[in-house]
């Protein structure tokens, strides 16, 4: 949950801050709310929001008026409802999942939610995408507080293959602009993304690409980055030296992309080797 705050206080080191204000809508959406689950690190079932990890790397359409807009009424109207009742933003969102109490009020913050997260696929041009926002339950939480107002489940998976797809996109573009050093573009040979279709890869091994010299990443993400521009089979040792990350860093993310059904996995310990899905 997000929140405007006047630049005048002194802010925790716990808390995230952005300045870029005229993205709030965007980052309020379900599209980077599937992107930030993705991508956060965890505790449990808990999860961290990174800068880093989610906000440095997700792919941002253009940001139109309407959009501006929505940006400033949501808050507005979540800050009307917190003075009025005399509740906190984490007893708000609560009830905004739930909505046991002050229907009235909530129902128009959903319907807020609605138009902003429509607008926002506008935005990405995906005019076919079947929100059905209500109140679901999310497998990735505890029994005792699974509930959210979120798009179906099915849309959600859709939805983060589509950014992957664009992240991949977009650092096709980064390389040919030689942003990322001497490192060799290489298209995608996948021609759609169709979430059903099964990997024409499964069930054998498929040629180890050599390393790109120069290929380097900052963070966690130069995997996901690398597995998405240069799909093939790869083994630890493989995504190691690609992206200079750590160990453990590769242990998240290979863990995350597995669970989420964005990768597959061949192969036992030390022996496994994983490819993305897209």
């Amino acid at each position: 949950m997000l929140a405007e705050i006047p630049n005048e206080y002194i802010m925790s080191a716990n808390l995230d801050v952005l300045k870029d204000i005229e993205r709030f809508s965007v980052c309020q959406s379900f599209a980077h709310e599937v992107w930030a689950r993705l991508y956060s690190s965890r505790l449990e079932v808990r999860f961290k929001y990174s800068p880093g990890n989610n906000y440095e790397t997700f792919a941002f359409p253009e940001i139109d008026k309407c959009l501006q807009r929505l940006g400033g009424d949501l808050p507005h109207a979540r800050r009307e409802l917190m003075t009025v009742e005399s509740v906190s933003l984490l007893k708000s969102c609560n009830c905004f999942n739930t909505n046991t109490k002050w229907v009235t009020r909530i129902e128009a913050l959903r319907a807020l939610q609605r138009e902003m997260d429509s607008a926002v696929a506008h935005a990405y041009d995906w005019e076919e995408l079947n929100l059905q926002h209500s109140s679901h339950e999310m497998s990735c939480l505890p029994e005792s507080d699974c509930v959210r107002f979120i798009i179906l489940e099915t849309t959600r998976a859709q939805v983060s293959h589509s950014l992957l797809e664009l992240s991949r996109q977009l650092y096709e573009e980064e390389v040919a602009q030689k942003l990322h050093g001497n490192v060799i573009s290489r298209t995608s040979t996948h021609a759609s993304l169709d979430f059903y279709a099964i990997s024409v890869n499964e069930g054998r091994y498929l040629k180890v690409v050599q390393q790109r010299t120069g290929h380097r990443a900052k963070s966690v993400h130069g995997i996901v980055k690398y597995l998405i521009a240069y799909p093939d089979w790869y083994d630890k040792v493989d995504d190691l030296a690609a992206t200079s990350i750590i160990d453990g860093q590769w242990n998240t993310v290979t863990n995350k992309l597995l669970a989420y059904g964005h990768a597959e996995c061949q192969g036992e310990r030390r022996e496994a080797r994983s490819q993305n899905k897209i």
